[in-house]
């Protein structure tokens, strides 16, 4: 598409968008999917979809938009990350993994995906690199109290107890 023609379609994304996250998630969805009857090669789109999905429980649809934005823009680890994050909200902790090494050869300091890497102590990994990994993502973002909670979630969910309350 020429960009001139694109610009028209630039508002109504950002209020898509913005309708997200201020949780009107049936109006960001119907905006979302009138956006992509026209750009349906929009990797933008179809993760805004995959948010919106995601946080509505339609997981099969957030990971199919997820698994479409990385596909239109392989090289953008954001996109990785998410499908990282859609997966790992689907029970395929593997392929969450393999999504956040994605995101990671990608762009390195997705501090999101150094956490999601965590989850390799539930492969088969140890405890000890899933507190690097832990490490690195605080490196990254010190002063996002997110990446803190995000942590501390995930140390929860793999039985540490007591990291995950020294990240809280």
């Amino acid at each position: 598409m020429d960009p001139k023609d694109g610009l028209r379609l630039v508002e109504p994304f950002v209020i898509a968008d913005a309708e997200y996250s201020l949780g009107h998630l049936e109006k960001a969805e119907a905006r979302a999917r009138q956006l992509l009857a026209e750009l349906p090669e929009s990797p933008q789109i179809h993760d805004l979809l995959a948010r919106i999905y995601m946080d509505q429980g339609s997981l099969d649809l957030a990971v199919a938009h997820a698994e479409t934005a990385v596909r239109l823009l392989p090289a953008a680890g954001k996109y990785h990350d998410r499908l990282g994050l859609v997966r790992l909200a689907a029970g395929d902790v593997a392929g969450a993994v393999t999504a956040y090494e994605k995101a990671l050869e990608c762009d390195p300091t997705i501090f999101d995906a150094r956490a999601g890497l965590m989850w390799r102590a539930s492969l088969g990994g140890s405890i000890e690199d899933a507190a690097r990994e832990a490490e690195k993502a605080m490196e990254l973002a010190p002063a996002d109290a997110r990446i803190r909670v995000r942590i501390a979630e995930t140390w929860d969910r793999l039985g540490q107890y007591d990291r995950a309350l020294e990240s809280y």
